[in-house]
């Protein structure tokens, strides 16, 4: 696959889903709208179980303010916020490669001692 990333042709430029945030557990975009108390995590993975490529990403925005940016709605599906609060863990057992480090510091949002951590 010379020339495509992601699936993608290189260069091509691949547009943001626009996410709005509403209070702190709504969130829309296209038309789905999510109720949840991690309502962006929830928003994508109803947005890739709509069809969306899972490659995606998407901008959050509270009014006209810029609130978050997630790399892809698929990596962001297969995340739950930590039980306890500090970060980010895997969903179901599942271990997306690109957020799992191995050495110093562990991986994006791992911390050690973390339910997600094997």
């Amino acid at each position: 696959m010379h020339g495509h990333l992601n699936g993608r042709a290189s260069g091509a430029q691949v547009t943001a889903i626009r996410a709005e945030l509403v209070g702190s557990d709504i969130a829309k975009a296209l038309g789905v709208t999510v109720l949840n108390s991690s309502p962006l995590l929830q928003l994508c993975r109803e947005l890739v179980a709509a069809g969306q490529d899972p490659a995606t990403p998407l901008t959050a925005y509270r009014g006209n303010t810029l609130c978050l940016r997630i790399r892809s709605i698929g990596e962001a599906a297969q995340l739950e916020v930590a039980s306890n609060t500090h970060g980010f863990i895997a969903r179901d057992g599942l271990r997306p490669r690109s957020l799992v480090r191995s050495g110093r510091g562990g991986g994006a949002g791992h911390r050690p001692g973390n339910r997600g951590r094997r």
